[in-house]
């Protein structure tokens, strides 16, 4: 049965034979794509995290990528760990891979952030992308060239052989030589290395360009589109990785590494915030009313029924724009950790409300209001 051999190159071809320099199986491969196809490191490590994000399809691409390609050693981690994989048909090992990655997005999914299917457009769009490029680029050969090249021996058997052939044919003998070893032992494979190229330059007219894109289109997600803190910052950050791949592979320059890192930590902030998201549900427990709010453009009425009995009101803001209107004026309002504004209307001394409020503030806005 035939060996086994699938690669990266059923993505990409031009990551085929691709081998890395670090041991281990899950250390080194985002550093071999990126010297295969000539762009930074981080941006190969950050599409690894956006596709993670999109139903953990980054995960599974990941470890089959580690898993498939050879190590310093010249061996696939896959072959140590499950030695029958070398000899499955091709057809039976893109299923293995194919049902794996679809029961690791299925198990976390749930709990990602983005939808599954972002992540295959964007996978869908990088391979018809490479394999364009490919194609465009390699050369065709016609004529004597491309005799040339198809009569050209592979290896050093072939060329034993094709010269063989040749001797017989010139004594008009067909019977086939005799086989003599002259080798022994045949050699050992020598270690498959990757082609590199020139490491991209690193513009910082393209990292100017992603922050200006980052600032402008936050106000214009907030104010215009009213979109949600959560909503702006996911908009942000998004349009900033669109313009960092975009720079990586139009340019074939780099973002400088401090905006890459900005970009990861709004990406990742982001992401950490839609997980926690959850409706303004207040709670009330031992006379304190807990009210959380994280990543939305919200607005909360308490009436005077909601306070009954109610002593402290406890309201926890992340990254959100809450409104909330009471019965009455704030007289005793605490800001426990402030990175925000608190705003309060003032009435009437006499509707003065004999409720405590704390505030604790990340990133957030939060105004009261007082309700006739």
């Amino acid at each position: 049965m035939a060996r086994n051999d699938l690669d990266l190159a059923w993505l990409d071809p031009s990551l085929g034979a691709l081998q890395r320099r670090q041991p281990g199986v899950f250390t080194g491969l985002a550093q071999a794509i990126a010297d295969r196809l000539g762009v930074d490191p981080v941006l190969v490590r950050v599409a690894f995290v956006v596709l993670a994000l999109c139903g953990g399809l980054g995960v599974a691409l990941y470890g089959w990528g580690s898993a498939l390609t050879a190590g310093p050693d010249t061996r696939r981690p896959i072959d140590a760990y499950l030695p029958s994989f070398r000899g499955w048909p091709s057809p039976w090992a893109k299923a293995v891979v194919v049902t794996t990655t679809l029961a690791v997005m299925a198990l976390t999914g749930a709990i990602t952030p983005l939808p599954w299917l972002s992540g295959v457009a964007l996978l869908g769009a990088f391979v018809i992308i490479r394999r364009t490029q490919t194609d465009t680029q390699q050369p065709s050969l016609t004529g004597h060239d491309a005799r040339e090249i198809q009569n050209t021996p592979r290896d050093d058997h072939e060329l034993i052989a094709s010269w063989r052939a040749s001797m017989a044919a010139a004594a008009g003998d067909a019977r086939p030589l005799p086989t003599v070893e002259l080798y022994g032992a045949p050699p050992l494979p020598e270690p498959r290395v990757s082609s590199t190229v020139a490491p991209p330059r690193t513009s910082w007219g393209a990292g100017i360009a992603t922050v200006i894109v980052m600032v402008a289109v936050a106000p214009a997600a907030y104010l215009i589109f009213g979109l949600s803190p959560l909503e702006t910052l996911a908009a942000s950050s998004a349009s900033a990785g669109v313009v960092v791949a975009g720079v990586g592979m139009l340019t074939r320059r780099r973002v400088p590494r401090s905006v890459l890192s900005l970009v990861v930590v709004l990406a990742i902030s982001s992401a950490l915030m839609a997980v926690q998201t959850a409706a303004p549900v207040p709670a009330a427990a031992d006379g304190v009313l807990n009210i959380r709010v994280v990543g939305e453009r919200s607005e909360l009425v308490l009436t005077a029924d909601d306070l009954e009995g109610i002593t402290t009101i406890d309201l926890d803001a992340v990254g959100s724009d809450v409104t909330v209107r009471l019965p009455g004026t704030i007289e005793n309002l605490t800001v426990d950790r402030g990175f925000g504004v608190v705003t309060h209307s003032s009435g009437a001394p006499d509707d003065a409300l004999e409720v405590a409020v704390v505030v604790d503030l990340i990133a957030a806005r939060v105004h009261f209001e007082e309700v006739s």
